[in-house]
Order: structure tokens, then sequence, then C-alpha cells
């Protein structure tokens, strides 16, 4: 997946009784499929502001600005042109370099707890070792095969459309499908994925 932020606008603007600095940002997240040859494109809108006010996040642009309309007293906003770009990180690349300390089984999911924090995986990863057959969620071998990841270090994370949200480990990989059925699929941080 690869996720690019623009910045549109800047300015200043009063919420309540404190003057923020505010910036106008828009990240487009690509994410493809394992050819590459399949795309899909998603927008969000963010409101940048410092603390206590912090970013706020929209899934259009229309929101974003009667956001503005409601809370911002007075607001001064000028483009940015051309948008200032940058690559953004992908929301679980604080795993990265970490070691899976441990992991809780709930019900119908798991918590797999890095010292970054915690990915709540709402639909149960499938784990893809080296040198082994890929192992599901039905097979009653799946808890051993995840709980044997314990003290791995997260290699690298991504989503690609036809497989799913990766985490790659020193010796294996889990995946997540990403299919949509209307519920959460993964949560890291408040960051979700539905």
């Amino acid at each position: 997946m690869r996720q690019i932020d623009s910045i549109t606008a800047r300015g200043q603007g009063r919420w309540g009784h404190h003057i923020y600095d505010v910036a106008l940002r828009t990240r487009r997240s690509t994410r493809s499929d394992a050819s590459g040859l399949r795309h899909e494109t998603e927008d969000a809108y963010y409101l940048d502001c410092p603390e206590p006010a912090g970013s706020r996040i929209f899934t259009d642009n229309s929101a974003r600005d009667d956001f503005m309309a409601a809370s911002f007293t007075e607001l001064t906003l000028a483009a940015v042109d051309p948008p200032e770009t940058v690559n953004a990180p992908h929301w679980l690349d604080a795993i990265c370099g970490e070691t899976l300390d441990s992991m809780t089984f709930v019900a119908d999911y798991v918590q797999l707890h890095w010292s970054a924090g915690t990915l709540n995986a709402y639909r149960m990863p499938h784990v893809e070792a080296v040198g082994e057959a890929p192992m599901a969620p039905a097979d009653p071998r799946h808890a051993g095969h995840l709980v044997r990841l314990l003290g791995e270090q997260a290699r690298g994370v991504d989503e690609i459309l036809d497989v799913g949200l990766v985490v790659t480990l020193d010796s294996a990989r889990l995946v997540i499908p990403l299919h949509s059925d209307g519920y959460e699929i993964a949560e890291f941080n408040a960051h979700v994925i539905s």
C-alpha cells in the first residue's frame, strides 16, 4: 500500500478561546493486488491542529468544510499551490522492528501485542510459515502455530488487495483477509479498517 499526504492549505483559526495554526491535508491511499495490475484508491481529508485540538479525519471534503464552519469563529486559510506532498507511513509501521511480545485469544478474534501497541485482528489471521503449507483459522493447530510466533520481530507490513493485511515476521507472514462485509477487520492504536 502506498499513502501520499498532500497539504493543500495552511492558516490560522479561532476555536473556542484559542487560536490554532491549521493545515488541510488529503491522504490518498492506494492498494494494489499481488500482480500490481489492479489498484484501488481511497481519499481521507484531515484538519490538522496542534494539541489540545489535534487532528480530525473526514471521509469527504464537504464534511471537513462543515466541521470547520461550525467549529471556528475566525478562520483564514491560504492555498498551498502546488500542494506539499510527502509519503505517509503505513498505520502499522510502528510495529516494524518490534517483537511480538504476547497474544490474547478473545472469543472470535486475537490481540497481537507489541511494545508499540496492540493489533486487534477481528478476522483471524492465516499463518504462512516458510516451508510449510498455509495454516487457516479453521485448522485445529492454528492457535499453536500463532503462539510459535511469539518473540519474532515484525519485518514489514502491507495491504495487498487479493491477499490481505500482511504482517511479515522472521519466519512467517500473518495474513488478515481484507474483504469487507461491513464489519471491522483490524484495529491498531485507534486506527480501524473495515
